[in-house]
């Protein structure tokens, strides 16, 4: 079943069955099948999310890893209906999940990162190049100023804790090594938000920023062919 809501800020539903408890063994041909995500019961709401979103991000990106590169491409706001395309039940486990599509492109991005630091191979595919010293106008769209603005955040933060921006992307959700990082970007957030800005954050949406600004600040750069 696909996300069904034209935004992707989607309802994604599964049920589990015998037909996924068979797809979700080895193949026989000694080629795994990517595992869905599967929701927890035993964790807050924000930690359920971080979790979910990073394995859905893993199997999506398991199942269609051209889509995934032709969407990340996309300028921030454009990506949704490429994404709604391969936000489908077959990356969940049973359940039902939201989702806006920025989460989804940081939470590619965060899996893009994680394999290429697993891998001794060149990086997996070029980005948009990224550039933050054109600041957007008031023309541009909100989701192009959102998307800048988390960006901007990431690159200060990575001035000061190049590191622990690191580990809150490479280390499991929730795990110390990721808490421990977070506890030191933190109180580090004040001081690089433009002044007079005011803006709510958790964990979520800053490990999605960060991913993205730490794949694309160091992957080949190239440029969008057109957004149209």
């Amino acid at each position: 079943m696909r996300v069904a809501s034209a935004l992707i800020a989607g309802v994604l539903a599964a049920s589990p069955g015998a037909a996924w408890a068979q797809r979700q063994i080895d193949t026989g041909s000694h080629i795994a099948v990517p595992t869905r995500a599967e929701i927890p019961e035993d964790r807050t709401k924000e930690d359920t999310s971080r979790i979910v979103m990073r394995d859905f991000a893993r199997c999506t990106y398991a199942h269609y890893s051209k889509q995934v590169a032709d969407a990340v491409m996309l300028e921030p706001g454009l990506e949704g209906a490429a994404l709604s395309k391969i936000s489908t039940s077959d990356c969940l486990d049973s359940g039902m999940i939201k989702f806006p599509a920025s989460v989804m492109r940081g939470a590619l991005f965060g899996e893009l990162y994680r394999r290429h630091q697993q891998s001794t191979k060149p990086w997996a595919l070029p980005v948009q190049a990224l550039t933050l010293t054109q600041v957007p106008t008031i023309n541009d769209s909100q989701s192009v100023r959102t998307n800048f603005l988390m960006l901007y955040l990431a690159q200060c933060i990575h001035q000061t804790a190049p590191e622990q921006m690191r580990q809150v992307v490479l280390q499991p959700v929730t795990s110390k090594g990721q808490e421990q990082a977070f506890a030191a970007i933190i109180p580090l957030l004040g001081d690089c938000l433009p002044q007079g800005m005011k803006v709510t954050l958790n964990r979520m949406t800053l490990e999605s920023a960060f991913a993205e600004y730490l794949y694309r600040s160091q992957a080949p750069a190239t440029t969008v062919a057109g957004n149209n």
